[in-house]
């Protein structure tokens, strides 16, 4: 009996191979595609979500379901029962991945930081859908509980904005990475605070660790604004007025 020849051997060990790496690319693409929403998405997953604006749309599908809702995107700030100031954040926990169960367990009649209400959000923070990987405050973090993106508050009342006519085209949340800013706490950007000093491009004001920041209209339209962006267009950007060229559309709030 003539056995294999060489050249055959390596054919079947060449096509082994070319099987395996297939494979393992399909049980990747499985995982980010089907099985990643329902865990925690490691570092290197959760770049390529931040970098696709994954993470970002997100946030626009849940604020638009809000908007569908109530009719109109959340306050900065809602009062529980006692009086307790809780973050817009966290009324959109039942229109994040994994957010409803941490939605139901919260409780708006304790402070927003108490013992059981950062019990309640652990399990949906872990999985890091509130900030952008390249954001050092929120990735070293390990509890998860930094935010990157911030609610651009305007107004003469500070945390709470009054009631008053707003452009579709107004620009609601900005990337603020490395904020120092928890994903339940009431505070977010002053409108006035942005031109205070010499740039808004600062942390605590819009910043990232791109060459841009990512922006939610009020529309629910992502936006990509670029850092080199000038104050003066910068200005008219997220007051609704076209720019030109000088902020991207990424599209509507569609999941990826």
């Amino acid at each position: 009996m003539i056995g294999p020849s060489g050249g055959d051997v390596q054919m079947k060990k060449a096509g082994r191979v070319l099987f395996g790496v297939i494979g393992s690319l399909l049980a990747v693409w499985l995982w980010v595609y089907l099985w990643g929403p329902r865990c925690a998405a490691p570092e290197v997953v959760r770049e390529e979500w931040c970098r696709h604006g994954t993470i970002p749309v997100r946030l626009a599908v849940a604020m638009q379901k809000y908007c569908q809702v109530y009719g109109k995107p959340p306050p900065p700030v809602f009062l529980g029962p006692n009086g307790h100031e809780h973050s817009w954040r966290v009324l959109l926990l039942p229109y994040l991945p994994l957010g409803e169960d941490a939605y139901r367990d919260y409780r708006s009649d304790e402070p927003w930081d108490s013992a059981h209400n950062r019990r309640a959000l652990r399990s949906f923070l872990r999985h890091g859908f509130h900030y952008c990987p390249q954001d050092r405050v929120a990735s070293s973090d390990s509890c998860h509980e930094f935010t990157s993106y911030l609610m651009v508050v305007r107004g003469e009342s500070g945390l709470l904005d009054r009631e008053r006519q707003a452009a579709p085209e107004e620009v609601l949340v900005v990337e603020s990475a490395e904020c120092g800013i928890r994903f339940a706490e009431p505070r977010d950007i002053l409108w006035e605070r942005l031109w205070r000093g010499d740039s808004p491009w600062a942390v605590g004001k819009l910043y990232s660790r791109h060459d841009y920041c990512w922006a939610l209209r009020r529309n629910g339209q992502l936006l990509v604004i670029p850092r080199n962006m000038s104050p003066g267009q910068l200005r008219l950007l997220l007051e609704g007025y076209p720019v030109g060229n000088g902020g991207r559309t990424a599209g509507g709030a569609s999941a990826p």
